[in-house]
Protein backbone atom coordinates (compact mmCIF):
# COMPACT_ATOMS: atom_id res chain seq x y z
CA UNK A 1 0.00 0.00 0.00
CA UNK A 2 1.28 3.47 -0.91
CA UNK A 3 0.34 6.37 0.79
CA UNK A 4 0.67 9.25 -2.16
CA UNK A 5 2.01 13.14 -1.40
CA UNK A 6 -1.36 14.41 -1.71
CA UNK A 7 -5.05 13.35 -1.73
CA UNK A 8 -5.97 14.12 -4.91
CA UNK A 9 -3.55 11.13 -5.97
CA UNK A 10 -5.65 7.32 -5.30
CA UNK A 11 -3.73 4.79 -3.22
CA UNK A 12 -1.74 2.60 -4.86
CA UNK A 13 -1.98 -1.16 -4.47
CA UNK A 14 0.88 -3.45 -5.64
CA UNK A 15 2.82 -6.67 -5.18
CA UNK A 16 5.60 -6.65 -2.38
CA UNK A 17 7.60 -9.60 -3.36
CA UNK A 18 9.50 -10.28 -0.25
CA UNK A 19 12.92 -12.63 -1.00
CA UNK A 20 14.64 -12.74 2.15
CA UNK A 21 16.92 -15.59 2.31
CA UNK A 22 16.36 -16.54 -1.19
CA UNK A 23 19.77 -17.45 -3.17
CA UNK A 24 19.82 -15.89 -6.60
CA UNK A 25 17.95 -19.13 -8.68
CA UNK A 26 14.99 -19.93 -6.36
CA UNK A 27 14.40 -15.87 -6.33
CA UNK A 28 14.37 -15.88 -10.36
CA UNK A 29 12.29 -19.60 -10.14
CA UNK A 30 9.46 -17.10 -8.61
CA UNK A 31 9.88 -14.03 -10.79
CA UNK A 32 9.41 -16.68 -13.77
CA UNK A 33 5.98 -17.85 -12.40
CA UNK A 34 5.09 -14.44 -11.74
CA UNK A 35 5.56 -13.48 -15.90
CA UNK A 36 3.64 -16.79 -16.63
CA UNK A 37 0.77 -15.40 -14.86
CA UNK A 38 0.72 -12.19 -16.45
CA UNK A 39 2.62 -10.36 -14.03
CA UNK A 40 5.64 -8.05 -14.44
CA UNK A 41 9.08 -7.55 -12.47
CA UNK A 42 10.02 -3.76 -13.48
CA UNK A 43 13.08 -4.11 -11.75
CA UNK A 44 16.08 -5.69 -9.57
CA UNK A 45 18.23 -3.51 -8.25
CA UNK A 46 21.50 -5.09 -6.13
CA UNK A 47 22.01 -3.25 -2.55
CA UNK A 48 25.46 -2.65 -1.07
CA UNK A 49 24.18 -2.49 2.12
CA UNK A 50 21.50 -5.29 2.19
CA UNK A 51 17.66 -3.79 2.81
CA UNK A 52 15.19 -5.79 2.04
CA UNK A 53 13.64 -3.99 -1.15
CA UNK A 54 12.03 -4.87 -4.28
CA UNK A 55 9.83 -3.10 -7.18
CA UNK A 56 6.18 -1.62 -6.55
CA UNK A 57 4.81 -0.90 -10.26
CA UNK A 58 3.02 1.95 -9.39
CA UNK A 59 1.18 4.39 -11.76
CA UNK A 60 4.41 4.98 -13.71
CA UNK A 61 5.73 1.15 -13.60
CA UNK A 62 9.03 2.61 -12.02
CA UNK A 63 8.87 3.63 -8.34
CA UNK A 64 11.03 1.76 -6.21
CA UNK A 65 9.98 0.25 -2.69
CA UNK A 66 12.95 0.48 0.21
CA UNK A 67 12.40 -1.13 3.60
CA UNK A 68 15.41 -1.56 5.51
CA UNK A 69 15.61 -4.48 8.12
CA UNK A 70 18.31 -5.03 10.11
CA UNK A 71 17.14 -6.73 12.96
CA UNK A 72 15.54 -10.20 12.99
CA UNK A 73 14.26 -13.01 15.17
CA UNK A 74 17.55 -14.87 14.67
CA UNK A 75 20.12 -12.07 15.52
CA UNK A 76 22.56 -12.47 17.95
CA UNK A 77 22.28 -8.73 19.59
CA UNK A 78 19.33 -6.85 19.84
CA UNK A 79 18.36 -3.83 17.91
CA UNK A 80 16.38 -1.93 15.96
CA UNK A 81 14.78 -3.38 12.64
CA UNK A 82 14.58 0.25 10.71
CA UNK A 83 16.99 2.96 12.53
CA UNK A 84 16.91 6.22 10.33
CA UNK A 85 20.74 6.48 11.66
CA UNK A 86 23.25 3.76 13.52
CA UNK A 87 26.89 3.52 14.61
CA UNK A 88 29.39 2.62 12.11
CA UNK A 89 29.35 -0.50 10.54
CA UNK A 90 25.52 -1.14 11.39
CA UNK A 91 23.18 -1.07 8.55
CA UNK A 92 20.39 2.01 8.76
CA UNK A 93 18.44 3.95 6.75
CA UNK A 94 20.27 6.65 5.43
CA UNK A 95 22.78 4.16 4.45
CA UNK A 96 20.38 2.35 2.17
CA UNK A 97 19.20 5.84 -0.04
CA UNK A 98 22.27 6.81 -0.63
CA UNK A 99 23.58 3.97 -2.11
CA UNK A 100 20.81 4.98 -4.71
CA UNK A 101 21.96 8.07 -5.13
CA UNK A 102 22.76 8.10 -8.84
CA UNK A 103 20.62 4.97 -9.74
CA UNK A 104 17.37 5.69 -9.04
CA UNK A 105 15.75 9.45 -8.39
CA UNK A 106 15.02 10.21 -4.80
CA UNK A 107 11.42 10.99 -5.61
CA UNK A 108 10.99 7.71 -7.55
CA UNK A 109 11.80 6.06 -4.25
CA UNK A 110 8.99 4.79 -1.50
CA UNK A 111 10.24 4.34 2.40
CA UNK A 112 8.77 1.72 4.41
CA UNK A 113 7.63 1.69 7.95
CA UNK A 114 7.30 -1.47 9.47
CA UNK A 115 4.15 -1.59 12.38
CA UNK A 116 6.35 -4.53 14.08
CA UNK A 117 9.46 -4.99 16.01
CA UNK A 118 11.29 -8.12 17.49
CA UNK A 119 11.18 -9.26 20.87
CA UNK A 120 14.16 -11.22 22.22
CA UNK A 121 15.07 -12.86 25.73
CA UNK A 122 18.20 -11.11 26.69
CA UNK A 123 21.38 -12.05 28.68
CA UNK A 124 21.86 -8.34 30.22
CA UNK A 125 19.47 -5.40 30.29
CA UNK A 126 21.73 -3.26 28.60
CA UNK A 127 21.13 -1.90 24.84
CA UNK A 128 22.66 -3.79 21.98
CA UNK A 129 22.32 -6.71 24.48
CA UNK A 130 23.51 -10.64 23.36
CA UNK A 131 19.72 -12.97 22.85
CA UNK A 132 19.64 -16.00 24.34
CA UNK A 133 19.57 -18.31 21.16
CA UNK A 134 15.99 -19.56 19.57
CA UNK A 135 14.05 -16.94 21.61
CA UNK A 136 13.22 -14.38 19.02
CA UNK A 137 10.19 -13.45 17.75
CA UNK A 138 7.78 -10.97 16.26
CA UNK A 139 6.58 -8.13 18.10
CA UNK A 140 3.69 -6.22 16.25
CA UNK A 141 2.36 -2.40 17.04
CA UNK A 142 -0.54 -3.94 18.30
CA UNK A 143 1.60 -6.57 20.94
CA UNK A 144 3.83 -4.40 21.98
CA UNK A 145 0.77 -1.72 22.91
CA UNK A 146 -1.13 -3.96 25.02
CA UNK A 147 2.20 -5.39 26.24
CA UNK A 148 2.50 -1.80 27.81
CA UNK A 149 -0.94 -1.34 29.05
CA UNK A 150 -0.94 -4.44 30.90
CA UNK A 151 1.80 -3.98 32.72
CA UNK A 152 3.73 -1.92 35.13
CA UNK A 153 7.08 -2.96 35.37
CA UNK A 154 8.49 -2.38 32.04
CA UNK A 155 11.70 0.10 30.98
CA UNK A 156 10.96 2.29 27.84
CA UNK A 157 14.03 4.15 26.35
CA UNK A 158 13.96 5.87 23.40
CA UNK A 159 17.05 5.48 21.28
CA UNK A 160 18.05 8.94 19.39
CA UNK A 161 20.45 7.71 17.01
CA UNK A 162 17.50 5.20 15.65
CA UNK A 163 14.90 7.74 16.45
CA UNK A 164 12.97 4.68 18.04
CA UNK A 165 12.13 2.88 21.29
CA UNK A 166 13.12 -0.27 22.79
CA UNK A 167 11.97 -1.67 26.22
CA UNK A 168 12.88 -4.12 29.03
CA UNK A 169 10.85 -6.27 31.15
CA UNK A 170 11.32 -9.23 33.45
CA UNK A 171 9.02 -12.44 32.98
CA UNK A 172 9.89 -15.57 35.55
CA UNK A 173 13.01 -14.21 35.88
CA UNK A 174 14.49 -14.01 32.68
CA UNK A 175 15.30 -10.91 31.12
CA UNK A 176 13.15 -9.76 27.74
CA UNK A 177 13.71 -6.68 25.44
CA UNK A 178 11.67 -5.27 22.74
CA UNK A 179 12.94 -3.01 19.91
CA UNK A 180 10.02 -2.08 18.00
CA UNK A 181 8.26 1.09 16.84
CA UNK A 182 5.40 3.05 18.21
CA UNK A 183 3.50 6.62 17.55
CA UNK A 184 6.93 8.87 18.03
CA UNK A 185 8.86 6.96 15.71
CA UNK A 186 6.46 6.71 13.18
CA UNK A 187 6.57 10.39 12.80
CA UNK A 188 10.26 10.67 12.80
CA UNK A 189 10.49 8.13 9.93
CA UNK A 190 7.28 10.48 8.23
CA UNK A 191 9.72 13.87 8.78
CA UNK A 192 12.88 12.02 7.52
CA UNK A 193 10.56 10.84 4.10
CA UNK A 194 9.11 14.51 3.62
CA UNK A 195 12.67 15.89 4.56
CA UNK A 196 14.47 13.63 2.18
CA UNK A 197 11.58 14.23 -0.92
CA UNK A 198 10.67 10.81 -1.24
CA UNK A 199 7.29 9.61 -3.47
CA UNK A 200 5.80 8.47 -0.24
CA UNK A 201 5.61 5.46 2.43
CA UNK A 202 4.76 1.99 2.41
CA UNK A 203 3.23 -0.26 5.61
CA UNK A 204 4.21 -3.44 6.26
CA UNK A 205 1.92 -5.28 7.59
CA UNK A 206 -1.53 -4.02 7.35
CA UNK A 207 -3.28 -5.28 10.33
CA UNK A 208 0.11 -5.33 12.43
CA UNK A 209 -1.66 -2.43 14.32
CA UNK A 210 -4.94 -4.32 15.54
CA UNK A 211 -7.51 -1.98 16.16
CA UNK A 212 -5.43 0.97 17.15
CA UNK A 213 -6.28 3.79 14.94
CA UNK A 214 -3.04 6.18 16.17
CA UNK A 215 -0.73 5.02 13.88
CA UNK A 216 -2.91 6.23 11.16
CA UNK A 217 -3.45 9.42 12.59
CA UNK A 218 -0.18 10.44 12.12
CA UNK A 219 -0.19 9.62 8.77
CA UNK A 220 -3.01 11.49 7.78
CA UNK A 221 -1.10 14.76 9.37
CA UNK A 222 1.69 14.52 6.81
CA UNK A 223 1.31 15.26 3.15
CA UNK A 224 4.40 14.64 1.56
CA UNK A 225 6.11 16.34 -1.12
CA UNK A 226 5.41 15.59 -4.74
Amino acid sequence: LLVPADDATPLTVGVDLDGEGLIDNQLGGILSVLGAQGGEVTDRIPFETQPVACMLGGPDRCTLFVLTSTSQAESARVGPVAPIDSPPNEHNIIQSLNSLVGRVPTEKIILGIPFYGYEWQTLNANHKAPTVTNTGALATYKRVRELIEAREDETIIWDDMAKSPWLVYYQSGAIKQIHYEDDRSIAAKLEFAKARGLAGLAIWALGYEGDYIEPWEIIKKYSLPK
